[in-house]
């Protein structure tokens, strides 16, 4: 069996920007607690949240040998990545035994999954455009709904925060892969901008044995396994004073691949294609004019059409599925006294499935309240020296279901 070899071949440029001169740095470094927002909607210490959190940051994602968040989730303890294939098919998430469609992936905040399916292609996440993952197992349908049975996955994309830069890469590999990614960024007045693309492309056409008998193996070649993904991504950060900021966040991705199925005897080729268009936007701002208070609001608008065409001769298949789902969440969270944190929001979200494989159009409207309070103890024992109290519920109501009231007691003793 030959050994396959792969040669990699990256090259970085980094220009700064023209006649700035770097003042020196006389400022002193100082180590904080790792805080995560996702568990309890309000920035928490992964050690005082109610439910078992992971939190994946940029230089571990770095170090990942792989290209999309499946390659990331997939060493994660208690998920299970359900691979469908190749480098390019279809990656769906398992989180401490739940399906895929109990599993909420949000990005930067805002819904993902599909309003057709409830699920989320990870091979479709490239990874140049992530900062850190925060992983929440176990159920969170009282803050994030009946979605969030199994658990949450929140992707929070890259910002700029350094001077201006312009960096380029290029990646070729075994199988037809080849990667290209542009990326700059920079400041622009009080706003930081950073924008990028990728394009990465691949044949994946890696030899396989097709068992046939007892006692005779065939070795074939996969075919129709063949890729091409391009990403743009733009994010603006802003501040309006030192009280408020605003951010606004475009990704777009593209993607066209083989769809090869089943391989049973030598004669199994398949001629599917599917082609994938997914564009996010959102928006957000936050206030902090009122002291120990953020009001917060955010927008975001999911949309993805999906094609698949099966040239078979005796089941043809021609199909295209659109989604799109416009969603708005305004919070409040405030400090009540010294030791008890209140969090209350809303989730008004309208979405709408179109396709040739139904009669009309699909329409759901969502209305949603949720609540959440969090209470702080300091306690003087030999074992333990803080109690954490969570109280949440949430309430949902769905236009083409039903209504459901979903609340959540939490206790932490942090030893």
């Amino acid at each position: 069996m030959k050994y396959l070899w792969l040669v990699c071949f990256a090259f970085q440029v980094s220009l700064p920007a023209y006649g700035q001169v770097a003042p020196e740095d006389s400022s002193h470094s100082f180590h904080v607690r790792e805080v995560v927002v996702t568990a309890t909607r309000s920035a928490i210490s992964p050690s005082d949240s109610p439910s078992p959190i992971e939190v994946v940051g940029r230089d571990e994602i770095q170090r990942v040998s792989g290209t999309s968040v499946a390659d990331v989730l997939r060493h994660s303890c208690g998920i299970f990545l359900k691979d469908y294939g190749a480098n390019a098919s279809l990656k769906t998430i398992s989180l401490w035994g739940s399906s895929s469609e109990q599993v909420l992936v949000l990005v930067d905040g805002i819904r993902f999954n599909s309003a057709q399916n409830g699920l989320v292609d990870l091979s479709l996440m490239p990874l140049s455009d992530i900062e850190r993952i925060e992983i929440v197992r176990g159920g969170s349908s009282a803050l994030y709904g009946a979605d969030a049975l199994g658990g949450v996955v929140n992707i929070l994309t890259r910002r700029q925060e350094s001077d201006t830069h312009l960096s380029a890469s290029a990646t070729t590999g075994s199988f037809g892969f080849q990667r290209y990614a542009l990326e700059a960024g920079g400041k622009i007045g009080f706003a930081g901008v950073l924008a990028g693309f990728v394009d990465e492309r691949g044949n994946d056409d890696y030899p396989f044995l097709l068992h046939r008998s007892a006692i005779q193996d065939t070795t074939l070649n996969r075919v129709d396994s063949d890729f091409r993904k391009q990403q743009t991504y733009l994010h603006i950060d802003g501040r309006g004073d030192e009280q408020s900021t605003l951010n606004l966040s475009v990704q777009h991705v593209s993607a066209e691949r083989g769809a090869p199925g089943p391989v049973v005897t030598a004669a199994d080729v398949s001629a599917a294609r599917q082609n994938d268009n997914d564009l996010t936007i959102s928006a957000g701002y936050r206030d902090h004019h009122l002291a120990g208070s953020e009001i917060s609001v955010d927008l975001g608008l999911h949309y993805n059409l999906e094609t698949y065409n099966d040239p078979n001769p005796f089941f043809p298949t021609d199909s295209y599925y659109k989604n799109t789902f416009l969603t708005v969440r305004p919070q409040i969270r405030t400090l009540v006294g010294f030791n008890n944190q209140i969090v209350f929001g809303a989730e008004f979200g309208q979405g709408r499935l179109e396709g040739n494989d139904f009669d009309s159009r699909i329409t759901r409207v969502q209305k949603s309240v949720y609540f959440s309070d969090e209470q702080q103890f300091d306690v003087q024992r030999s074992m333990f020296d803080k109690i954490f109290l969570f109280g949440t519920f949430r309430y949902d109501e769905f236009s083409d279901v039903d209504h459901a009231l979903t609340p959540k007691a939490g206790i932490n003793v942090r030893l």
